[in-house]
């Protein structure tokens, strides 16, 4: 009787242990920090490129809702289109005002049409069309230009974290690190081979070097050191070499928009577009000043009578746009210094 009780016991000590264990691997596989893939989907930030692609893939599907005749299909996705804009206006229009106004400019216009055309009935399918191959590529283009920002900015990251690896002797670390210099240079190299092509070779020389070293044991410090240097300085005349591109069409952008909340009057709007127009000088201002002193000098004094001039109450709009006129002048000669 008293090993019948035991038997008992120990079989429904078994039974409860069984189903706790089934119920702690159940726990298991529906808690999603067990997951990896799960987390790091859910932990992976929104970028510039992922809000883009977001957009041109539902201008795919409006394209092919078009061809199909789906109205009803082609005014929600133009909500949806609007939607998404906003979404990608909240995270990012700082980064992309201050980066990129042209181009946040050009996609704003044919997006509004859209917007606005999705919403008409019957649809003008070729207003429509040609509004959204217009919108797509300027995505792209956003796409092509935060691709070379961002792969510059990790590669000058990477650069200096290698250099403080070799100082340390952390030698494994400093090979590691290497790898992301290619990795970033794989995702813009071609636009700076068409656009910048002596940049280019700057970059590759220093850079085919580093590869190799990384390869040899021990490692070269002296090499390495002097690799990173050249690399780094190279990378940094790219920077400044888009900075001098973009900036004067970005500070004429800023212009009319100033010019634009004018009349009528935003104080608000028209102060932050100078702020804008300050920032996009600062990245390119020495670049001027030591290939066209004259030219420098010509934007400093328009730009400070803007700059004074929004802080005045009442607002000088004569003065400011006065002063629009000649900067815009001065803007377009600068973009034609080589």
């Amino acid at each position: 009787m008293k090993s019948l009780k035991t038997l008992i016991i120990t079989i429904t000590l078994g039974t409860t242990l069984l189903l706790a264990g089934c119920g702690v691997q159940k726990s298991e596989q529906a808690d999603p920090e067990t997951n990896p893939q799960t987390t790091a989907e859910e932990k992976k930030p929104l970028s510039i490129d992922d809000a883009s692609q977001n957009m041109r893939n539902l201008l795919k599907d409006m394209k092919t809702q078009l061809a199909n005749k789906e109205e009803a299909k082609i005014s929600e996705g133009g909500t949806q289109l609007e939607e998404t804009w906003k979404q990608f206006e909240d995270k990012f229009e700082d980064d992309l005002k201050d980066k990129y106004l042209d181009l946040y400019v050009k996609i704003e216009d044919p997006l509004e049409i859209i917007e606005a055309g999705a919403k008409v009935k019957p649809l003008d399918t070729n207003v429509l069309n040609t509004s959204i191959d217009k919108l797509d590529k300027e995505l792209v283009e956003l796409q092509k230009r935060n691709a070379t920002t961002m792969g510059l900015e990790n590669m000058r990251s990477a650069l200096k974290e290698m250099s403080n690896q070799l100082n340390s002797k952390e030698e494994y670390k400093a090979i590691k690190t290497s790898d992301k210099l290619e990795e970033n240079w794989k995702l813009f190299e071609d636009g700076i081979k068409d656009s910048y092509k002596d940049l280019y070779e700057k970059v590759e020389g220093p850079l085919g070097t580093i590869q190799a070293a990384v390869k040899v044991k021990p490692l070269d410090t002296k090499v390495l050191t002097t690799s990173i240097d050249q690399l780094d300085k190279s990378l940094e005349q790219i920077q400044e070499s888009i900075a001098f591109s973009s900036g004067p069409q970005n500070m004429q952008t800023a212009l009319k928009k100033i010019n634009k909340y004018i009349s009528p009057l935003n104080e608000e709007k028209v102060a932050k577009y100078t702020e804008r127009l300050e920032k996009y000088w600062s990245n390119f201002e020495d670049a001027v000043k030591e290939k066209n002193t004259d030219l420098y000098e010509k934007v400093e004094a328009p730009l400070g009578i803007i700059q004074a001039g929004v802080k005045v109450k009442p607002i000088d709009t004569k003065t400011i746009t006065t002063a629009i006129e000649g900067l815009d002048k001065v803007l377009t000669e600068i973009q034609n210094i080589k």
